[in-house]
């Protein structure tokens, strides 16, 4: 069962919001109003409306198709890089073994094709 979005911590909400502000900075600087980018990426004006307000609803696809036409796809893509996951890099270096054993072969060729 899902997690309401209410029970999510508001660093969530924070980031959402956050990246809602920068998308609508994007647009601003780029002249576009909201209509004129919901039809470039065919969506709604609410839709981009929603996105910009930071609503936890907005689709990630939303907004990949902004961030591409904006020319920003490339900082999408680094999201969840496990070049910079720190955590993972440790937990993946702990978990390392310290030695690889080559694997046992069989000295017996079974040729029962």
């Amino acid at each position: 069962m899902n997690k309401p979005l209410a029970d999510y911590s508001p660093a969530i909400d924070d980031a959402l919001q956050a990246l809602g502000l920068r998308i609508k900075d994007a647009r601003v600087v780029r002249q576009e109003t909201q209509a004129l980018l919901a039809e470039r990426i065919g969506v709604s004006r609410r839709t981009i409306q929603r996105l910009e307000e930071g609503s936890p609803t907005t689709t990630i696809v939303v907004i990949a198709k902004v961030l591409f036409v904006y020319g920003l796809l490339d900082d999408f893509i680094q999201i969840a890089d496990p070049n910079r996951d720190t955590v993972g890099s440790a937990l993946a270096k702990k978990n390392r073994p310290r030695r690889v054993r080559a694997k046992k072969t069989s000295d017996h060729f079974d040729n029962d094709f």
